[in-house]
């Protein structure tokens, strides 16, 4: 009889353990797909994600994230019962963007073997002249010290006859062209960027401003950037410490590379406050190192008001080298306010 009993309290707990280790929270969104039709550009919708937790443990979601600075999630309930179910609140920005566009937030949760999940945002975004390319970026890539490529924009409106008139340019970087459509198309026009002979070795990022007759687009930026090959190279060809608390230590090596020639880094400095820059190793040889050290401003600092937390600078490396005896390297980060 004692045997039996054993044995029936030995059969419980092995259903019991069983039964808890099974146990754990299931999650279901609705919609998995955000589809919020058509919108015109600078726009901003707002839309609900329900997450129902079909599970027998509580569902707890640990983060949303998404690449896109036009999407933002917002976890309205971050511990979700069994049988129950809570929010997920998306705003999207149409910004510039036109035509098709879509886009995905990342889900986080503590469910076993399905902790990630996705959210697709799908939306038309309709636009009173769309741009090509889609983006508003012209890349000319790595370009040889003396060369000057072309690229090109394309504009095309519901305008009759559409008009491009170039108002803002860097003129000693870059020339541009106005020309008609290739297929004769009047509703359409080309926009030709060429980079001068003459541009100063090492990284570029400018903006051209264009104007149009479309209504709704009188001005259009275009940000060109690239970089001009030389003798001496910087890497990274830029310092990006992006987004940082205000007062943060920051740190960051560089390489200066020398193609072929030998030579020593006599100098260098910053002209971003609360930075410095140390020579670790000057040469000579075909490499030197450097390293921009400091701290980010405080919020309220003149220089962070001013330029409402988006700090940037230039790195200014002097060299003995016969042929570049000077070499610039911008320097940025933006406070986290």
């Amino acid at each position: 009889m004692k045997i039996s009993i054993h044995r029936n309290w030995l059969a419980f707990a092995i259903c019991l353990f069983a039964f808890s280790a099974s146990a754990a929270p299931s999650i279901q969104l609705d919609p998995t797909v955000l589809d919020l039709g058509k919108m015109q550009q600078n726009q901003v919708l707002e839309r609900d994600v329900v997450v129902h937790n079909t599970g027998d443990e509580a569902l707890e979601i640990y983060e949303l994230s998404t690449s896109c600075p036009c999407t933002f999630p917002e976890i309205i309930d971050e511990v979700i019962e069994p049988g129950e179910m809570g929010l997920i609140h998306v705003t999207f920005q149409s910004k510039t963007y036109q035509g098709d566009v879509h886009k995905v937030i990342e889900v986080y949760s503590n469910v076993p073997d399905e902790s990630y999940r996705e959210i697709g945002i799908r939306v038309y975004v309709e636009a009173p002249i769309f741009v090509h390319p889609d983006d508003r970026k012209i890349d000319f890539g790595d370009v040889s010290n003396g060369s000057t490529p072309t690229n090109y924009a394309s504009f095309l409106s519901g305008e009759e006859e559409l008009t491009i008139d170039v108002l803002k340019i860097n003129e000693a970087l870059f020339e541009c062209e106005v020309l008609a459509a290739e297929d004769g198309d009047e509703s359409a026009k080309r926009l030709a960027v060429t980079l001068k002979a003459g541009a100063q070795a090492g990284p570029f990022r400018e903006i051209i401003r264009v104007g149009s007759n479309a209504v709704g687009a009188s001005e259009i930026d275009l940000e060109i950037f690239g970089r001009v090959e030389s003798e001496l190279m910087a890497d990274p060809d830029r310092v990006n410490f992006r987004m940082v608390a205000p007062g943060s230590e920051l740190s960051h090596e560089l390489v200066i590379r020398s193609a072929g020639q030998a030579f020593t880094v006599t100098a260098a400095s910053i002209d971003l406050a609360g930075l410095n820059v140390e020579i670790l190793e000057a040469g000579p040889g075909n490499e030197a190192k450097l390293r921009v050290i400091g701290n980010a401003l405080g919020k309220d600092s003149e220089a962070a008001t001013k330029s409402r937390g988006r700090l940037k600078g230039k790195l200014k490396i002097s060299t003995d080298h016969p042929s570049q005896g000077e070499l610039e390297v911008v320097v940025l980060y933006m406070l986290r306010i």
